[in-house]
Order: structure tokens, then C-alpha cells, then sequence
């Protein structure tokens, strides 16, 4: 699975707009992205702090606050990664990580071992990659 940007849990609860998500449900690797601008990342820090434009804070569509959660709350049996490009926000996040998207289902889907260097194995790419910050990836073993 892809999920580009996921809502996070603070905007699913509060609209409580049919966005809601189990993630305890996934049965299936999972790569998450996001973008650092503002719109994405937001300033707030946890989903327990409530946006106040006037004092400054927003909750993001996607912070790193919510890759966290969202990695925490997937599945140990499976593999699963987030990461964050930097100087993307989140209209054009989708159109930002075409070449990792297609390297993790090439991955899974094909068995094609050298899109998994770009995730896995000694030196893996996306950890290298000067664009990107905030990597995580964890492989079930």
C-alpha cells in the first residue's frame, strides 16, 4: 500500500468526515509520504494541541507527529516506511515521490530485488538522498 499525505488522526477526529482509519487493519507493506512545507507539516507538535491560527499553530494534513503514530499503529508483521521531501507541501506531494512509489510496489509486487536497494540492504538510497529527511523504514523479519 501507498498512502501519499494521510489525514492525519488529529483532522480525522475533529471533522469526523467518513476520513477515519484503522491502521491495525492493514494487512499489507505500507510506504507513507509527506511533504515538510506548512500545509503538510503544520507546527503543532502533537495531535494534542489544538490549532490557533493567532497564536501561530497548525495542525498539518500530514506531520511528522502523525507518520510516527501511523507506523506505531500499522502492524508489526509487515513492512512499513514513511518519508518526508523537503520543500514540498502538500498540493504537490502527490506528484513528488513517483520514483519511490513505483521502487516499493515494484518491490513487492514484482519481486524485483534492485528497487528494494532503494529501501533495504547496506546502503539503502532513500536514507542517502539529500531531498528527503525524517526516513524510516522498518522490515519485518
Amino acid at each position: 500500500m501507498y498512502a501519499a499525505s494521510p489525514t492525519s488522526s488529529y483532522h480525522t477526529n475533529i471533522f469526523k468526515d467518513g476520513w477515519e482509519y484503522d491502521l491495525s487493519l492493514i494487512d499489507a507493506p505500507t510506504f507513507m509520504t509527506a511533504g515538510t512545507g506548512s500545509f503538510d507539516s503544520g507546527t503543532a507538535l502533537s495531535k494534542n494541541i489544538q490549532s490557533d491560527e493567532k497564536a501561530g499553530i497548525m495542525q498539518g494534513i500530514t506531520p511528522l507527529w502523525s507518520l510516527e503514530e501511523n507506523l506505531e499503529d500499522l502492524p508489526n508483521n509487515i513492512d512499513k516506511a514513511f518519508a518526508r521531501k523537503k520543500e514540498v507541501d502538500h498540493g504537490d506531494s502527490y506528484l513528488q515521490f513517483d520514483g519511490y512509489m513505483t521502487a516499493w510496489f515494484r518491490y513487492y509486487l514484482m519481486n524485483d530485488t534492485e528497487a528494494g536497494k532503494v529501501f533495504y540492504g547496506e546502503s539503502p538510497e532513500l536514507l542517502k538522498n539529500d531531498l528527503y529527511q525524517d526516513v524510516k523504514v522498518l522490515k519485518h523479519q
